[in-house]
């Protein structure tokens, strides 16, 4: 037998947790980044303890970065936003490292240490591709639109992938 379901209204600003990540029709990603910035607290406070190196690299990569690409895959998000909500576990990580404060943050997502931000971006390119090469029609299709939607939005002379702020 059917059940019929009462929907609860929510206003439009207000984020529901859909498919595992908080949706809004307002397209309103500040929650999820607030998410980070928790979990940011919460990893500066681990690696403000005797951590060894090793364990905190291992950390940062497979446990916090997961959970960073996890709450940011779909959201939009600028690089400045994602590095202000890990900056409390960025600094703690560094240390975890024997990096000194001083270390310019630079040098060290250079030499490939917590760099977060191209990581995002990777996995977000990745799942676009899974996407446009589907053997699901539904999903191809879906991806193609958007694409095709973004490009028009950002309308210039450039294809969609070139636009700097893409």
């Amino acid at each position: 037998t059917l059940v019929a379901e009462q929907l609860k209204l929510v206003e439009g600003d207000r984020s529901i947790v859909t498919l595992g990540e908080k949706a809004n029709p307002s397209l309103y990603w500040m929650e999820s980044l607030w998410e980070v910035a928790g979990e940011a607290q919460k990893f500066a406070r681990y690696f403000g303890g005797n951590v060894p190196k090793h364990v905190a690299k291992y950390q940062w990569d497979m446990v916090f970065g997961s959970k960073v690409v996890y709450k940011l895959l779909y959201a939009t998000s600028e690089e400045k936003q994602l590095n202000g909500a890990v900056k409390p576990a960025y600094g703690a990580f560094k240390r975890a490292l024997g990096l000194m404060g001083s270390t310019s943050t630079s040098v060290v997502k250079a030499m490939g240490l917590g760099e977060l931000w191209h990581k995002l971006n990777i996995d977000r390119l990745t799942t676009l591709f899974r996407a446009l090469t589907s053997k699901r029609d539904y999903l191809r299709m879906a991806a193609k639109a958007s694409l095709y939607g973004e490009s028009k939005w950002e309308g210039s002379s450039a294809g969609i992938l070139g636009v700097e702020q893409c």
